[in-house]
């Protein structure tokens, strides 16, 4: 089968591989369609200590398909069925396995990264996963494309579940890449009372307002919108660029008991930013970060795709096939697209 694989110190090509066999327990999915996260882009640049030199590994994380073969040893999809699929994986012994919270094991497992991923045309489906409940069909209102989507999406979820993001809310999102227009929507879907998105970029501004942002403005001038001491601050703060800076702006912005998301990790070596802890004690802030998200959020934003309250499809700006993977990356690297569809079998159309 084709498949794109990474080596460490090597970089990504798209080669003929193996198609997996299944051991006793496991799945076997077809790609469908899949797509590149910013964490696929970090790998590529500054690799992962998951894949050490001397690892090929089959990246991507986001992806949709349909069950291909089962060994399934439990209740799961059956060959046929169109599925989506929770790409972290947990030991299922620690406290964190036990609260559902894979994401958050510290020995996880996850496809892309410690598993071969979906930039392929098969990925098998370990038991594990497979007892867990990790391969989710998709409902017949959900494309392949927008399964592909459910990923990323439940991410935001876990992170607007951690702040609570309610209706009536104020909210601010730094950044207007694909996972500030994300935040957007899943605010509005929350029932927000107004959304303002800043960005340094006026293209990116421009885009967020067609996503319907209230408001769109420069980083610089978010201290205007929030006010002296955020008495007119934001309910919630989204941080989505990997940017210090926009952390200690966050701070700033947010408005008494407001709650403040660190929602992008910053590159490893940035110095750490100087936070305003004043304006934390003062006004009572709420600052938390999220990683990743679990089978809960997953099937939860699956639902909320399904039953129209998040329409994604506007998300993707374009479609390619496996082959032409390398073009892709670099677009995405230069912030010219948003999500960019993958189909390992060569370019389909809108499915």
């Amino acid at each position: 089968m084709h498949a794109a694989v990474y080596e460490a110190n090597r970089g990504l090509s798209v080669q003929e591989i193996p198609t997996p066999r299944l051991q006793p327990g496991e799945l076997l999915v077809r790609v469908r369609a899949a797509s590149l996260c910013g964490t696929d882009l970090k790998i590529l640049r500054h690799g992962h200590f998951k894949i050490p030199p001397g690892c090929r590994r089959v990246l991507g994380h986001e992806l949709a398909g349909d069950v291909e073969e089962t060994r399934a040893l439990v209740p799961a999809p059956q060959v046929g069925a169109r599925v989506g699929v929770v790409p972290n994986l947990g030991c299922g012994r620690c406290e964190r396995c036990a609260d559902g919270e894979d994401n958050l094991c510290r020995e996880h497992d996850a496809l892309g990264i410690t598993l071969d991923g979906g930039f392929a045309e098969y990925v098998r489906i370990p038991a594990a996963a497979v007892a867990r409940g990790h391969v989710v069909p998709l409902p017949e209102s959900v494309s392949y494309e927008e399964g592909v989507l459910v990923e990323p999406m439940s991410c935001v979820l876990n992170a607007h579940e951690a702040v609570q993001t309610e209706a009536g809310d104020r909210v601010l999102i730094f950044g207007a890449g694909p996972m500030g227009l994300m935040h957007l929507l899943m605010a509005r879907a929350r029932g927000a009372r107004s959304v303002v998105v800043a960005d340094p970029w006026p293209e990116r501004r421009r885009r967020a307002e067609e996503f319907g942002a209230d408001e769109t403005v420069p980083p610089g001038e978010v201290g205007g919108l929030a006010g002296a001491d955020g008495r007119k601050g934001f309910d919630v703060v989204m941080v989505t660029a990997p940017r210090p800076e926009a952390q200690q702006q966050a701070i700033e912005a947010a408005a008494i008991r407001g709650r403040v998301n660190f929602f992008a990790g910053l590159p490893a070596g940035t110095p750490p930013p100087a936070l305003n802890v004043d304006a934390v004690h003062y006004r009572q802030l709420l600052i938390t970060g999220t990683t990743g998200s679990n089978a809960r959020q997953y099937r939860q934003t699956l639902e909320l795709i399904g039953s129209g309250r998040l329409e994604l499809g506007r998300l993707i700006s374009r479609r390619a096939p496996l082959q032409d993977l390398d073009g892709v990356v670099s677009a995405i690297a230069a912030k010219k697209e948003l999500k960019v569809i993958l189909y390992p079998e060569g370019f389909e159309g809108n499915m």
